[in-house]
């Protein structure tokens, strides 16, 4: 199957990037009036800690370069696959796109996430990209479902990429299963999780100053991760943040709860507040 025998619809914020109103799905209640400072709030974030002391290297990729990206990767078998299950669903690919690039572990990795129009009651993306020097290593089609006040109820991931082990499928949120179009489908319930972690990580930043930052193992590549969702992936939809950080220690549902978490609480204290990095990183069980 071929890009040209999907459907797409005229969007007319197609080089603009995402709405940045779907941000504010990520935030909760009441980020209106934050969500959109968070780009570069300080100099200083979490416990300390700005992005040029992060051993790691996030670029956004715009215009032509992300084009030229999309257009690599549409070329693949996977992308193939990814457009059979947004057919599947009766979707249609959009024109709107972001995409980023890092450079973490001796690693580099560059995804590419595009919106799909569809009848979904939940919000709908194709997210693939590569490590530079293993070939593609995202390729899954997403759908984000949310609470009317914002918060993360659900997400559910088509993945062309992993093969479902159905004998330690189902835990008490996950959910997995294969598929007759040949993808791994994973459900993933975190609304509870996410608002525990919320309301504790509230408690935890008003009740205490903050402890000297630990930058060792998977808990400092956590609060390095949460400098750089603060700093950017509040404004990265789809399946993007997530992606590109499957090249540090930070992956799976982890990495979801820990976008929400982060996101929710910059909305309340800004990315400035010392210890919401922190505070996020234990609440989701990775420091």
């Amino acid at each position: 199957m071929s890009d040209k025998d999907i459907p797409r619809s005229n969007d007319s914020e197609a080089d603009s990037g995402f709405d940045r109103r779907n941000v504010l799905k990520t935030l909760g209640a009441g980020a209106a009036a934050t969500a959109f400072g968070l780009g570069n709030a300080a100099a200083k974030t979490q416990g300390g800690l700005s992005e040029s002391d992060i051993p790691w290297d996030f670029t956004e990729i715009e215009g032509g370069r992300k084009k030229g990206l999309l257009k690599r990767l549409s070329q693949t078998s996977e992308y193939d696959q990814l457009l059979d299950i947004v057919a599947e669903k009766g979707g249609e690919l959009t024109e709107t796109s972001e995409a980023a690039r890092l450079e973490a572990n001796g690693k580099t990795r560059e995804v590419v996430s595009v919106a799909v129009d569809s009848d979904s009651e939940g919000e709908l993306f194709v997210n693939i990209g590569r490590d530079l020097s293993e070939g593609v290593s995202v390729a899954n089609v997403t759908e984000k479902f949310y609470a009317d006040d914002g918060i993360l109820q659900k997400k559910v991931v088509y993945d062309v990429l992993s093969d479902a082990d159905l004998s330690t499928a189902t835990t008490d949120n996950v959910a997995i299963e294969s598929t007759s179009f040949g993808a791994t489908k994973k459900v993933v319930e975190v609304e509870d999780e996410i608002r525990t972690a919320i309301d504790n990580a509230k408690d935890r930043i008003e009740g205490e100053s903050g402890d000297q930052i630990t930058t060792q193992g998977v808990c400092g590549e956590c609060k390095w991760a949460a400098v750089l969702i603060c700093q950017n992936g509040c404004g990265l939809a789809g399946g993007l943040a997530c992606g590109i950080l499957g090249i540090t220690a930070i992956g799976g549902v982890a990495c979801t709860t820990l976008v929400s978490v982060t996101c929710s609480l910059a909305a309340y204290y800004g990315c400035s507040e010392t210890g919401v990095g922190e505070a996020a990183c234990e609440e989701v069980g990775l420091c």
